[in-house]
């Protein structure tokens, strides 16, 4: 969080890959079916780019620390056990019951 240059690289990676993507959207809407293609590669970089951008604009939740969102966001709608560090427990016995 406190590596300000480093967030701003990323920014500014991802303000010209965005303007790149509009450019190439444009281009396959206006009949160049090459752009697609191209169009698709950005649209992943995009993606990418938001998981290294996320531990600077995206606060942690409830999912993070019990590992339903995990690396690179990748989802795990029943994790197994709480991550390293403690979290919420994800399975009970019936000692949890009253």
């Amino acid at each position: 969080m406190n590596d300000q240059s480093g967030k701003q690289r990323l920014q500014d990676d991802r303000h010209r890959t965005v303007q790149e993507y509009q450019k190439k959207t444009f281009e396959w809407i206006a009949g160049n079916g090459s752009a697609k293609g191209e169009r698709d590669v950005l649209a992943k970089k995009l993606h990418e780019n938001y998981w290294q951008l996320d531990p600077f604009v995206r606060a942690r939740t409830v999912y993070d620390r019990t590992g339903m969102i995990g690396k690179n966001g990748k989802i795990n709608f029943y994790p197994a056990t709480a991550p390293v560090g403690g979290g919420i427990p994800t399975s009970g016995g019936a000692d949890d019951l009253d």
